[in-house]
């Protein structure tokens, strides 16, 4: 039974009559999906800086949320506003009854 796993198969492959084998890892092959991976993540920074901030968004105050009498329904950022509501639709969807989800708003 050790012969066939130094062969690349597993101690529960060696006793049965299946045909896969595990070859070992190939680190060029690793290194080159890496680099593409790499290449791949900064395209895509390169690619968001195409796009103009909005400085707006992310000051107290600077956009007044109405409710439906008028009156300021949230103090704080949109940015701030629109993660709030976006958690509160999640939470009624029951996301965060899963132990490894959590809101960044309370």
């Amino acid at each position: 039974m050790t012969d066939s796993i130094s062969k690349g198969k597993s101690a529960a492959g060696a006793n049965s009559d299946s045909k896969f084998e595990y070859a070992p890892l190939d680190l060029n092959a690793l290194r080159g999906q890496l680099v593409r991976l790499e290449d791949t993540i900064i395209f895509g920074f390169v690619e968001r800086a195409q796009f103009k901030q909005n400085p707006k968004a992310y000051k107290p105050d600077a956009i007044h949320i109405k409710g439906a009498g008028g009156a300021t329904q949230f103090l704080g950022s949109y940015f701030s506003y629109f993660l709030t509501e976006n958690e509160k639709v999640h939470a009624a969807m029951r996301r965060y009854t899963s132990p490894d989800e959590h809101p960044f708003t309370p």
